[in-house]
This record gives structure tokens, sequence and C-alpha cells, in this order.
């Protein structure tokens, strides 16, 4: 089993890879939102969704893929925080 410090790093370590790497970006998009799910955030597990349908039908330039991608990370981080309180 995964322990939830892993997971957590998991999440990261694919946010940082979203960024870079343009021919992997939706099959690392779900991935991001399964380990979401997986560390109970479902409510930004499907934000992520939400990013991956937007890249999916064209609609994001790079610039608001990256743009969205801090923005999933800051979700990611937020939850966290109001999780660990």
């Amino acid at each position: 089993m995964v322990r939830l410090e892993e997971r957590e790093m998991i999440v990261e370590t694919l946010l940082d890879s979203l960024e870079v790497e343009h021919y992997v970006r939706g099959p690392l998009l779900a991935t991001v939102a399964d380990e979401l799910d997986a560390l109970g955030l479902a409510r930004v597990a499907e934000a992520a969704r939400g990013v991956l349908a937007c890249l999916e039908a064209g609609a994001l330039s790079d610039w608001d893929f990256v743009r969205a991608v801090g923005a999933l990370r800051d979700l990611v981080h937020g939850a966290k925080i109001v999780s660990a309180a």
C-alpha cells in the first residue's frame, strides 16, 4: 500500500512534469487526478479533470495550461492544509 506521503510526492512530481512534458500532458494529468482521488481530494481531482477536458478540446494555449497547472498546484496545497487542520 502506498503511504500518504508517497502519494503527495507523486502528485508534486507529476505537477512539475506537466509544465514541460508537452507530449504526455493528457496521461500525466489523468494520473494526477487519480492520485488526488486516492488522497481523498475529490474536489481537486475534479478540477484536474476539468483542465484535462479543456486540454483535450484544444482550448488551452501553452501559457493557459501552465497557469492552470499553477492554479491546480495551489488547490492541492490549500487542500492539504485544510485536511491537515
